[in-house]
């Protein structure tokens, strides 16, 4: 685990719960974004209902297999945007 609520105490549970799913959530949504921008400079199409049809799905659960999850966050993104 990367974060716990009692590696982040701040008085009490609930507060300390609070504190660490925010520490927890800014720092997934910042290896999301670096791994987003690195592809993204070789490859393009990541608005076109197209490609999140032909690719996302596939791709997602091969990366749930293979245990990548910021990959599998990234990929749902896509499929929640084409919603």
């Amino acid at each position: 685990m990367k974060f716990k609520t009692n590696d982040l105490y701040v008085g009490n549970k609930a507060d300390s719960e609070r504190v660490a799913l925010k520490e927890c959530a800014k720092a997934f949504s910042k290896e999301m974004k670096k791994k987003l921008f690195k592809k993204m400079e070789t490859k393009s199409g990541w608005d076109s209902a197209q490609w999140v049809k032909r690719h996302c799905k596939k791709r997602l659960i091969a990366h749930i297999e293979k245990g990548d999850m910021v990959d599998v966050a990234n990929l749902a993104m896509f499929l929640w945007n084409a919603e």
